[in-house]
Parts: structure tokens; C-alpha cells; sequence
């Protein structure tokens, strides 16, 4: 293994893969949520004291709302990013990219090692550079977190081998930061667990102190999500435990397919690609019990066994056992799952290439090459807004989330027919769209077409009567009907309901609200 130290050809290559792909999105803005969670926060970065709330508190989201996510360890690297860089969104894309090719090397180096072959280990690392599904974590600045959690697991698994007190405290660092980027870095201690009771090489089996020093820091991590959040995690939402386990089953196989088929990928998976069917429920177990097989098998490999075990484990915590607030399903949720599958794929080849020899290697090498360019293709989505939310409706034309976002875009650049346009396209695939409905609503009623307007107000409320802008949106309409006094009273109403808001606009309005309802009910 020193002579594989020595050698910097492979480690070139892997950089030059990623920079290939990757490369060209530098020149790419902030997208999507970026403009909430790092553009609009720019002020909080840049606050005296931030840092030290960043550590004791949870995560912000636009207008300070808290979050049910503990990152500090993601939200320092912002406010980093954003004293040494500002709001430039190069720098922020190239520390993403770069995040990126550390994982790589990293991947390159472990899996070498598990090996005991360095071509082997190059393979692993290739495709993790080159996965299409690892472009979200890679070009959505936002999604920054999968790259620091992967790259903490990887590097405590490297120092973890090494053995001695300093090695190990490094490891046991590490393994902390992971955690505190994103909480699927909980997979490690199970994963050493796993190992130690199943490996046959020595080398893989961690020491019970080794366990017990790595089960210790995922406790007190644990407590201080505890103590900052007020739980460890969500609980089960009010849906009912039969549409739970069909979330379940649908998210674990869309899973799966994006990892193994990355085709028809996109930033917002409808609801169809998560629901459940028998045929799904089916690929899933099977799948499901490949990995366990894989892992449990008394003659499977010990790399076989560590990516099987690794692909399981990651696959739980974005399986919604437990709700996921952002979305179902979302491609940057694999980057650490495709860890498992990278090893996997150069257990195959290793043994593929040992019956078949050359074959094999061109095989591979030609499917390396298209996944590369799917990916290359994939980073032009994630360069601005506009190509994000086009290619979102072209690789699924029935996704009304995607339909929403290029209407709000397009109503951004003052194409508002284009904007009704799409919002009626997203009705057209989710009639029950609350969003759409109240944004139509706003664009009939800038148009002067107030009765459409007040229908699709109407419709907002009937789907979400928690939501209290449809009164405010309601009293507008009903005073420029001339019914004051209908308008007096839900001007009235919105005010008491959105008293409390953190959102400034909102407070605003609701100010403006008690003033209109003042006037208009004398």
C-alpha cells in the first residue's frame, strides 16, 4: 500500500473527472433556495455574535423562523463563505466543488485500502465523481451539507483504521462534524457495529472501546439536539401508519431508481414518483434484501459486505420513517447512500473483470463515460433559476410543483401571461395546488379580473384554513367590489389571525390591515 501512496496519476485523474463535469457551473448564480437561505441571510452572516448563535441555537430559515435542523457545523461554512467571499456565487460553488473532489479522494483512498487494490478502489471513486445523482449535492449551494456530511464519515473511516489515541480522537472529530452537518451521519457507529460482528478481515473489526467511544459521541450529539431543538427528531406526522409505510416503500424504491437508473432526475419529485404500488413494494424488498443478503451472506467479501451494509444503513434515514420537512425524495439526500453503491459497483467489476477480463474494463469504462456526460448535462439545470425550472417541467410536464416555480419566475420578469400560463399548467396537474390558486388569484386581480380573482381566494381558503393571507387577498377584493363593510371585516379577521407573523411583510400588512379595517367600518 506504499507504493499506492506514491502514485499521483489516479488521484489527477479523479480531480480532472470532477473538474470536467463540475467546471463549467462555476459561472453558474444562486439558485432556488439559495435566495432564502444564504442571499436573504446575508445580514445574519455578517452580524457580530452570529457564530456563537449558530452553535447554541437551531437552524434559521427566511425571516429567522427556526427550522427542526441542528447544522452548525454547514451554517459556520456559510458565514464563512460570506465574510471571505461575500454573496459571489463562484466562490460558493467552487467550495462545493471542491467539497466534492474531496470525497472522491477520500473514497479513493478507503476503498483502496478495503480492497487491498488500488484499481479498485480508482473505480469506487469514479463513479461517485461522476454520478448524475450527486449533482444536486454538488451545484445547489444549498445542499452543501451532503458534501460535508460524506466527507466527515469518510475521513473518521480512514483515521479510524489507522489505530493509535490521536488517530482515534481524530476519528471521533470527524465523525462530530458529520453529525453536525447533516443528521444521516448517525449511520456511522451502526456501520462499525455491523462490521465488527461480520468482517472477516481483522482490519475492519473496531475494538469495543473503539464502539463504545463512537456510540458515546452520537449520544451526547443526540442530547445537544435535544437541549437545542426540543427533540431528537419529528415525530410521526397525523397521516396514519398505512400512508406512512407507502411513503415508506414509495421513497426507498424512487430511491433505489435514481441511484441505479439516474434517468429523468429533477429538483422536486412529484407525488406520483413516491406513491405506492405492489410493484414497487415488490423492487423495494427485493432490493432491500440483495443489500441485507449481501451483508449477512457467509461468503460474501468483506467489501461486498461493507458497501451492502453501508447502502442499507444510509438508506433509513431518508426512508421517511420519520417525516423529511423539505421533500420526500431529492437526489442531493443520496450522495452518502452512493458511498455503498460505489463500492459495490468496483466489487462487481473486480470480480467481473477477473472472468472476463478486458471486456469488463471497456464496459465499464463506457459506462463511466455516460454517466459522466448525463452528469455534465445535469449541472446546466442547476446554472440559474430559468434552465432549473424548465428542465424541472421537461422531465416531468405533470409535476405542478415544477409548473409553480417557472410561473413565480416568470412573474418575476414581468411576463405575466407567461406566469398565468404555467400557474394554470400546475392546476392542470394539481387542481388542489394551494399555491397556484392564490398566485392566479393575485394575477386576475392585478388584470382587473376580480372575479376569477376572489374565486381562486376563495378555493386557497377551503384548502388551507390555516392560512390566513387569502382574508387580506379576500378584503381587497371585496373593497374594490364597493362592499365595505365585507371588507372591514376580513381585513378585521386577517389581522387577528396574522398577528403573530415573524415574516416583516406580513407585519406590515397586517398594520395596514387594522388601518383599512378602522376606515372602512366607520
Amino acid at each position: 500500500m506504499a507504493t499506492m501512496r506514491s502514485r499521483p496519476l489516479p488521484a489527477l485523474v479523479l480531480v480532472g473527472a470532477v473538474l470536467a463535469i463540475y467546471a463549467a457551473s462555476l459561472g453558474g448564480s444562486f439558485v432556488w433556495d439559495d435566495a432564502e437561505l444564504i442571499v436573504a441571510k446575508a445580514p445574519f452572516f455578517g452580524a457580530e455574535g452570529s457564530a456563537a448563535r449558530i452553535l447554541s441555537s437551531s437552524d434559521t430559515g427566511l425571516y429567522d423562523e427556526a427550522t427542526p435542523y441542528y447544522r452548525p457545523a454547514t451554517t459556520l461554512s456559510f458565514l464563512v463563505n460570506y465574510r471571505l467571499f461575500g454573496l459571489e456565487p463562484f466562490w460558493w460553488r467552487l467550495a462545493s466543488l471542491l467539497l466534492h473532489a474531496a470525497c472522491v479522494l477520500l473514497l479513493f483512498r478507503l476503498a483502496a485500502w478495503l480492497f487491498e487494490d488500488e484499481r479498485a478502489g480508482f473505480v469506487a471513486a469514479l463513479l461517485l465523481a461522476v454520478h448524475p445523482a450527486a449533482v444536486e449535492a454538488v451545484a445547489f449551494v444549498t445542499a452543501r451539507n451532503n458534501l460535508l456530511c460524506a466527507a466527515g464519515l469518510l475521513a473518521a473511516l480512514l483515521a479510524v483504521r489507522r489505530r493509535g489515541a490521536l488517530a482515534l480522537a481524530g476519528a471521533l472529530l470527524l465523525f462530530a462534524l458529520a453529525l453536525s452537518s447533516k443528521e444521516p451521519a448517525v449511520v456511522l457507529p451502526p456501520f462499525l457495529l455491523g462490521l465488527a460482528l461480520l468482517a472477516r478481515d481483522p482490519r475492519l473489526r473496531a475494538t469495543r472501546l473503539v464502539l463504545a467511544l463512537f456510540f458515546g459521541v452520537l449520544a451526547a450529539y443526540l442530547g445537544l439536539r435535544a437541549l437545542v431543538l426540543g427533540t431528537v427528531a419529528p415525530g410521526l406526522a397525523a397521516d396514519g401508519l398505512a400512508a406512512r409505510a407507502g411513503l415508506v416503500v414509495g421513497s426507498l424504491f424512487e430511491s433505489l431508481r435514481i441511484l441505479l437508473l439516474p434517468l429523468h432526475l429533477n429538483a422536486s419529485y412529484a407525488p406520483a414518483a413516491v406513491a405506492f404500488s405492489l410493484p414497487k413494494l415488490a423492487a423495494t424488498l427485493a432490493g432491500l434484501g440483495g443489500l441485507a443478503w449481501g451483508a449477512l451472506a457467509r461468503r460474501s467479501p468483506d467489501p461486498v459486505r461493507a458497501g451492502s451494509l453501508w447502502l442499507l444503513l444510509s438508506l433509513l434515514p431518508i426512508a421517511n420513517l420519520v417525516p423529511i420537512p423539505s421533500a420526500p425524495v431529492a437526489e442531493r439526500y443520496l450522495y452518502v447512500p452512493a458511498l455503498g453503491l460505489a463500492v459495490l459497483a468496483a466489487a462487481g467489476w473486480r470480480a467481473a473483470a477477473s472472468r472476463w477480463g478486458r471486456t469488463a474494463s471497456v464496459l465499464a469504462a463506457l459506462l463511466l463515460v455516460a454517466l459522466g456526460t448525463r452528469a455534465a448535462v445535469r449541472t446546466t439545470a442547476w446554472f440559474d433559476d430559468r434552465r432549473l425550472f424548465e428542465s424541472m417541467v421537461a422531465s416531468d410536464p405533470g409535476n405542478a410543483s415544477a409548473h409553480y416555480n417557472l410561473g413565480h419566475l416568470r412573474a418575476g420578469s414581468n411576463d405575466l401571461p407567461g406566469a398565468i400560463s404555467a400557474w394554470e399548467a400546475a392546476l392542470a396537474a394539481d387542481p388542489r395546488h394551494a399555491g397556484a390558486h392564490n398566485n392566479l388569484g393575485n394575477a386576475y386581480a392585478m388584470t382587473g379580473r376580480l372575479g376569477p380573482a376572489r374565486e381562486h381566494y376563495e378555493i386557497v381558503r377551503e384548502l388551507d384554513p390555516a392560512e390566513a393571507m387569502p382574508l387580506y387577498n379576500l378584503a381587497r377584493i371585496a373593497e374594490l367590489e364597493g362592499r365595505p363593510a365585507e371588507a372591514a371585516r376580513l381585513y378585521a379577521e386577517y389581522a387577528r389571525a396574522d398577528g403573530g407573523s415573524a415574516d416583516p411583510r406580513r407585519r406590515a400588512l397586517v398594520e395596514r390591515a387594522r388601518s383599512k379595517a378602522s376606515v372602512l367600518g366607520r
